[in-house]
């Protein structure tokens, strides 16, 4: 880009506040998996427009993608200075900390963006993956069911309700450990009207069928 192009884009996003136009690319690479080229334009957005914190959370992504679990921590806390009060932040940092298997802090984090958010299924379904880490089934199961019961209430049509499905299996796979073999399998069967093509649900819905027993052996056959 040349000096002039840099200037009239700097032009442009000053007038439409704190958005810069290089997120947008950066989005994309990111999607694609180019995390190179995802870290150089939300490099570029960080600098014409340092106040724009969804910049950051791309930016930390990109770090992330790449184990630069460092340079992914400073964006996401950047982006927690400037999104005060947004549960998003403090999600992802958590969620960093899940993945460099930190669970204390990762579990510190999430419950802090939980109270901040209660509805945010990707929140929910984070911590009760850290409780499964932890061996606190229970625990984990309570907190997928929260996911359940926000799915129950959404219209059919509604986008949010693809999101709660990684919860709903995680769901039938804490019951499975549990050997609560019955709610295991319709949990699976939910998780399987979110999502109708996951074999992986499909034959775990089986395996749960067949420890049952009896006539539902026939029925995990069919899966």
């Amino acid at each position: 880009m040349s000096q002039n192009e840099w200037k009239t884009t700097e032009i442009r996003a000053s007038k439409v506040g704190n958005f810069s136009p290089f997120s947008c690319p950066g989005c994309y690479y990111l999607l694609v998996g180019k995390n190179d080229a995802a870290q150089r334009y939300f490099h570029k957005s960080a600098k014409l427009a340092p106040r724009f914190a969804p910049a950051w959370i791309g930016f930390g992504n990109a770090f992330a993608a790449q184990d630069e679990s460092e340079q992914a921590m400073a964006a996401y806390r950047t982006a927690s200075r400037l999104f005060q009060g947004s549960h998003v932040p403090l999600a992802y940092i958590g969620m960093e900390y899940l993945r460099t298997n930190n669970l204390p802090l990762a579990k510190h984090f999430l419950r802090g963006a939980k109270k901040l958010c209660a509805s945010d299924p990707l929140v929910a379904n984070e911590l009760g993956v850290v409780e499964m880490r932890q061996g606190l089934l229970d625990d984990a199961c309570r907190t997928f069911q929260e996911v359940l019961r926000l799915l129950e209430r959404l219209p059919e049509r509604a986008p949010l309700r693809r999101a709660c499905g990684a919860s709903v299996l995680n769901l039938a796979l804490c019951y499975r450990k549990r050997r609560r073999f019955e709610d295991a399998a319709r949990a699976f069967g939910v998780a399987l009207s979110l999502e109708p093509n996951d074999a992986a649900a499909r034959g775990a819905r089986g395996v749960a069928l067949r420890a049952r027993g009896g006539a539902h052996v026939h029925r995990a056959v069919e899966c």
